[in-house]
């Protein structure tokens, strides 16, 4: 979706919660975004699933740097999430859910190379359940999805300035513990060139792609 629609979607985006599963997440799949949203003045909040005490300075950090309203840790243990209950993780989206209040909630795709991330991903969906409130529904990529035996076909586009991008990668630099030499996919030059293709897609210098899992207009 490009052009006035997306444009308008944007423009109704006042209150959106993005779900981590782990610190940095929130930032590599949706950071842009976050960056326009707050140019916008929205309220804009993150869960993260996961957060060794080592790394809330680093997810804190980041967060402001993408002027981010609100932040709520989890208490799992990192990369074992789909050891977890789901009912557990259910519970923690649930309870942001009630707290924020969003019209948006974006979240992990739940068919990534990552098993936090399906783990995450499938508990969006449940926690989302359409006997919910009505509230849109999005899935953010990661670097290395694209080779997954389920490939991330996105269908939402969302514009990106230079600016943007530049808050994205402050902020994604601000994860120390996670930033990678290139050619890693979790280096700076690897984020920027996703945001890069993912603008030729739509003919913009850059973009971040989403899944729709259910817009509400």
């Amino acid at each position: 979706m490009t052009g006035p629609l997306t444009w308008l979607m944007l423009e109704q985006w006042q209150r959106v919660l993005v779900v981590s599963p782990h610190p940095d997440d929130e930032t590599i799949g949706a950071g842009g975004l976050l960056a326009r949203l707050a140019r916008q003045e929205s309220f804009t909040s993150v869960l993260t699933m996961t957060c060794a005490e080592d790394r809330h300075v680093e997810l804190k950090t980041a967060c402001e740097r993408l002027d981010v309203t609100a932040v709520r840790y989890g208490l799992q243990p990192d990369g074992l999430l789909d050891t977890v209950p789901q009912r557990q993780l259910i519970a923690h989206i649930e309870t942001s859910v009630d707290e924020f209040d969003p019209q948006v909630i974006i979240g992990p795709w739940w068919g990534s190379y990552h098993q936090d991330h399906r783990a995450v991903g499938h508990a969006l969906i449940s926690a989302l359940r359409p006997m919910s409130p009505n509230r849109s529904v999005l899935f953010y990529e990661q670097t290395a999805d694209g080779w997954c035996t389920q490939p991330f076909r996105p269908d939402l586009w969302v514009r990106l300035t230079e600016a943007d991008v530049d808050a994205k990668l402050d902020a994604y630099q601000e994860h120390c513990s996670q930033v990678r030499p290139s050619p890693s996919n979790r280096s700076v030059e690897a984020i920027r060139a996703l945001a890069t293709t993912r603008g030729a897609q739509i003919g913009a210098s850059y973009a971040e792609a989403f899944m729709c899992g259910r817009i509400v207009l």
